[in-house]
């Protein structure tokens, strides 16, 4: 059955029914709802699905890396250690920087 709403140009009744408010809606027949219609008391409804939002492909964040040579023993730690790079205990700072950057490569 077709669906009306019921417009600000209402009066106390429409359709035979108590008006409730602006904004009702109201299953009626055509019959029922031919009078109001023409005089603008109510308007055919009819929900139009709102296009879906274009959403923009999600990435992995890059991961910006410093100069690593330019580091000291201790921030090159605290690079690998934020992004998630294990490193062995006793490496020298040439191992160090070979590690980070082997990780890097294969992700």
């Amino acid at each position: 059955m077709p669906r009306y709403a019921i417009t600000e140009k209402a009066g106390r009744f429409v359709a035979g029914q108590t008006n409730i408010g602006v904004g009702t809606v109201l299953t009626l027949t055509e019959k029922q709802a031919e009078h109001d219609v023409r005089l603008g008391s109510l308007r055919p409804f009819a929900i139009e699905p709102e296009p879906e939002p274009e959403l923009a492909p999600v990435s992995e964040p890059e991961i910006v890396v410093p100069e690593l040579s330019g580091m000291t023993v201790r921030d090159l730690s605290d690079f690998a250690e934020r992004n998630g790079i294990n490193l062995p205990s006793g490496l020298r700072k040439a191992e160090i920087i070979d590690t980070i950057e082997r990780a890097l490569q294969t992700e």
